[in-house]
């Protein structure tokens, strides 16, 4: 039986394939879309991990945390 792809995995496709910034809100959809848990806390650790794997950078955007692709803009 093929394995299943983890949420993280999942998330990390749709980070290379879509543009512009990543939320929490927006990992929450993108969590939910696809049959994971859709919490807020659950998408903010998400992003962190991404963060530390090299494949996204934090900005701020109006007092929000926003994830980007390095060198990208928001």
């Amino acid at each position: 039986m093929p394995e299943q792809p983890t949420r993280r995995t999942v998330l990390a496709a749709a980070i290379q394939r879509e543009t512009g910034p990543w939320t929490a809100t927006r990992a929450m959809a993108t969590n939910a879309a696809n049959g994971f848990s859709g919490h807020r806390n659950t998408a903010r650790k998400d992003l962190r991990a991404r963060v530390r794997a090299g494949v996204l950078t934090p900005a701020a955007a109006d007092g929000n945390r926003t994830y980007v692709l390095p060198g990208g803009d928001l």
